[in-house]
């Protein structure tokens, strides 16, 4: 079956900065003759503010999500993500609007429903002249990141 929508980029790609906000966003195109609804989730949504965060593609057309990271404190230790974003999709009726898209439709015992899965990607801009400190402020945390709490299983079904 012809996916409903195209959606790039596969990974979210974030400049990375300690105390500096970043924003990414994702394309999505409608390639079916009826609206699609969608929602965009996260693993971690106190870390991301996404905007839409669901919302309807009509036929033929495209929308843009925005993904804002919110300011960090400190740069991760081993400098990766291992944040993801998933993005469910259902074909709706022609009346379908923002308004009155429910939960309900994104339930896949009751509906049919795509899931995307988007990693994320941290990009460090290089300052050469910081690059002293900046390793140093890597191995100066004394401890790893706790693990986040209320995380979304939906990634390992």
């Amino acid at each position: 079956m012809e996916r409903h929508l195209n959606i790039e980029p596969q990974d979210l790609s974030f400049i990375y900065e300690v105390k500096k906000q970043s924003t990414s966003s994702i394309k999505l195109t409608n390639k079916t003759n009826q609206p699609v609804a969608f929602k965009v989730m996260t693993t971690k949504p106190k870390s991301y503010c996404v905007l839409p965060n669901m919302g309807v593609v009509l036929p033929g057309s495209s929308c843009d999500v925005l993904v804002r990271m919110k300011a960090q404190e400190e740069i991760p230790q081993d400098r990766q993500s291992r944040d993801k974003f998933l993005i469910q999709c259902t074909a709706g009726s022609p009346a379908v609007t923002v308004k009155n898209i429910t939960s309900e439709m994104f339930n896949k015992e009751v509906h049919f429903v795509e899931e995307f899965k988007l990693g994320v990607v941290f990009d460090f801009p290089s300052q050469p002249h910081s690059s002293a400190s900046e390793s140093s402020e890597i191995h100066s945390s004394p401890e790893p990141a706790p693990l986040q709490e209320g995380r979304l299983n939906y990634i390992s079904q």
